[in-house]
């Protein structure tokens, strides 16, 4: 029943008015941040999976503040949830997509009473959200890279109302503190709370500006409450992780003055330079909204750490100095972003993705030794399995990001990878690998098994790429322990055999030989796609969860590319679309819309750590991907649904993998209907 009213509501979803957008002249004018908001019409696996999990708030291309409404009636990892109509505050962090709860510091309500409102009041883009609320209160809100500037204005006959609640988080708040200091209108104060998915701590400061004098102020323990004697009143909030001094840096660096509409208009044109790095022409309106607004989360995380002035706090909890021209980055998920994500980024912004890598270099130095699996704050909330910073660091070399210290990058890899006291921030890097390197498997946990193989193979593919063959070979040899789980029916993590059977990216010839042949491992192909989001406890696709998403392209190591084509063009077509339902599941800070975004390119980045694509087929009939130093990707294809075939600069692609290396200096690649 569940499942169909949640149909039901999507359809209704679908048949709103649409919001007003400018005529599409910029990139920024297809994206809706309310995709993701609400459940998949094809999911049904609880809260935490059925939907994106994203927010719909200002954001700022890799900022740090993200300011955004938080609904109470759904309790979504999120914050905001579409089937909502009650909001608790408008606070000043977020992660996009993450399944577990998460931040959502320092909530700002305009006013003390229930904030209830109407999805027809609501306008979000890039940068900028604003709603009506049911008791008139008008709120605008706008970001820059670590501070936001928001309008509050109140109906007649109410006393304007700001309440900052330091103590608002939506995890466990362990102290908290608030300070108001009515001379200069300004709110500062911290708050210590708990990373999602984990139970370590940290702590953020913050400082908010206020344009009007208080005409009164009231504070309760970690809650400041201060009224106005004006109708209109402009809050200008800051964040740090070093100091409420930095929170107040950063407000004075990065937004000085009070003129909204710069703010807005900046952080509109910021997105707009990123969004453009892919420009697509043809196809349907409703595809490109999609398409644009999958590459706007692509680019929400990881955050900015470092402050406006360079500062950070490592994972020694000791303040550290980015270098000038670089920042220290945060928030990256590597189980999930090492599949797609780090890949994109490496190509549309390689200085951005080696920064991105240098600060998990960094939280090594600081913290251990080893690599962060999954990094939040200064914090490694160790969630998921495996040892992904071997593939995301792998990945990212191999796709072009390489200003960062490769030497040392290396070699945190192989000590988490090969010394089983090796550590990162106070956990352990491989927890299984003692009986991985004595047994070749960690028995019981088939998951882990193939994700310490996946580890090690892309470990393998950096270590040669940097002349280490004594490590390509040590890390090879391991990686071809993944058949020690060819047979294992239980103890997977978020998923099923049937699901991990094609999470071998780098042996598809091995997995099919175990098959009984490519002949067999197409007719299982064939089964696995009879669902395309099925969920943890059904043997089809998932693609709403990391470990399918190579799957649709294993056809293309079987010889047999139309079925790739077709299954991922089903894909996009069913479990994606322009709704706030719109995506499959946790989107896990841009992973599976980085998964469409290539998908719409014709391309995916299939073995990781290797440079370069299985193909696809197409969305748009013509694409401009504008890489580094100027030069320009040209995609084209006469036939988006039906079989095509890759010709670069001329020449047939052989063997439907088409090498990073040669279109890194820009070129034309074109689908030709078979």
């Amino acid at each position: 029943m569940r499942a169909v009213l949640v149909a039901v509501l999507c359809l209704a979803i679908t048949l709103l008015p649409a919001r007003a957008q400018e005529e599409a002249s910029e990139p920024a004018s297809y994206v809706d941040p309310f995709i993701g908001t609400a459940p998949s019409p094809l999911a049904d696996y609880g809260a935490e999976f059925d939907g994106g999990d994203t927010f719909p708030g200002a954001g700022y291309p890799a900022g740090m503040l993200a300011w955004s409404p938080d609904t109470v009636e759904h309790h979504i990892p999120g914050g905001y949830s579409y089937l909502d109509h009650t909001l608790k505050g408008f606070s000043l962090t977020h992660f996009s997509g993450r399944g577990c709860t998460v931040y959502q510091d320092v909530p700002i309500l305009p006013g003390a009473g229930p904030l209830t409102f109407s999805h027809v009041n609501e306008v979000a883009s890039p940068g900028y959200y604003s709603v009506t609320l049911d008791n008139g209160v008008s709120v605008e809100l706008a970001v820059t890279a670590r501070t936001g500037l928001g309008r509050f204005m109140f109906p007649a006959g109410t006393v304007p109302t700001v309440v900052v609640d330091a103590a608002g988080s939506v995890n466990t708040v362990f102290s908290s503190d608030v300070s108001v200091d009515a001379q200069r209108s300004l709110i500062t104060g911290h708050v210590e709370s708990q990373v999602g998915c984990g139970s370590d701590h940290y702590t953020l400061y913050f400082a908010i500006a206020f344009d009007t004098p208080f005409s009164a102020t009231n504070v309760d323990g970690s809650r400041a409450e201060v009224t106005f004697a004006g109708p209109t009143v402009e809050v200008k909030p800051s964040i740090s992780y070093v100091s409420v001094d930095n929170a107040v840096t950063n407000l004075a660096t990065e937004d000085p003055g009070w003129d909204f509409h710069s703010v807005q208009a900046n952080a509109r044109a910021a997105w707009n330079g990123v969004l453009s790095r892919i420009e697509v022409g043809g196809g349907a309106e409703a595809d490109r909204r999609t398409f644009y607004t999958a590459l706007y989360h692509t680019f929400l995380e990881p955050n900015l750490f470092s402050d406006a002035n360079g500062e950070y706090l490592g994972f020694d909890d000791q303040v550290h100095q980015a270098p000038p021209g670089h920042a220290q980055y945060a928030n990256i998920a590597g189980w999930d972003q090492y599949r797609s994500l780090i890949q994109l980024r490496s190509i549309l912004a390689p200085e951005q993705a080696s920064d991105i890598v240098q600060s998990l270099v960094n939280d090594a130095e600081q913290g251990g030794g080893g690599m962060p699996r999954w990094e939040q704050a200064n914090r490694n909330s160790a969630g998921m399995v495996g040892d992904s910073p071997d593939a995301f660091v792998a990945n990212a070399y191999a796709f072009g990001a390489r200003a960062f210290d490769t030497s040392a990058a290396l070699a945190a890899l192989d000590d988490g990878a090969s010394n089983s006291s090796a550590v990162s921030g106070g956990h352990p890097v491989r927890e299984y690998l003692a009986a991985w390197q004595q047994l070749g498997s960690v028995p019981d946990q088939p998951s882990i098994t193939l994700e310490y193989a996946t580890d090690d193979f892309a470990l393998a593919q950096f270590a040669d790429a940097l002349g280490r063959g004594d490590l390509q070979q040590r890390y090879a040899a391991r990686a071809a322990n993944w058949h020690n789980a060819f047979a294992a029916t239980g103890g997977y993590v978020e998923g099923n055999a049937a699901q991990y059977t094609w999470m071998v990216p780098f042996d598809v010839a091995g997995v099919a030989t175990g098959l009984g042949g490519s002949d067999a491992a197409i007719a299982r192909l064939d089964a696995f796609f009879t669902e395309v989001n099925a969920g943890p406890n059904r043997p089809y696709m998932w693609i709403g969860n990391e470990p399918s998403l190579f799957a649709p392209w294993a056809y293309d190591f079987l010889g047999a590319p139309a079925q790739t084509q077709t299954v991922v063009r089903r894909i996009q077509r069913q479990a994606f679309a322009d709704t706030p339902g719109g995506l499959p599941g946790n989107d896990d800070g841009g992973t599976l819309s980085a998964w469409y975004v290539f998908a719409a390119l014709g391309l995916y980045p299939a073995v990781p750590g290797v440079g370069g694509f299985a193909t696809g087929s197409p969305l748009f009939t013509q694409i401009d991907v504008n890489l580094a130093g100027g030069k320009v990707l040209h995609i084209s294809t006469d036939a988006v649904d039906r079989p095509v075939s890759p010709y670069f600069d001329g020449v047939a692609v052989d063997g439907s993998w088409l090498d990073w290396q040669r279109v890194a200096g820009g070129g034309s690649l074109d689908f030709r209907g078979d």
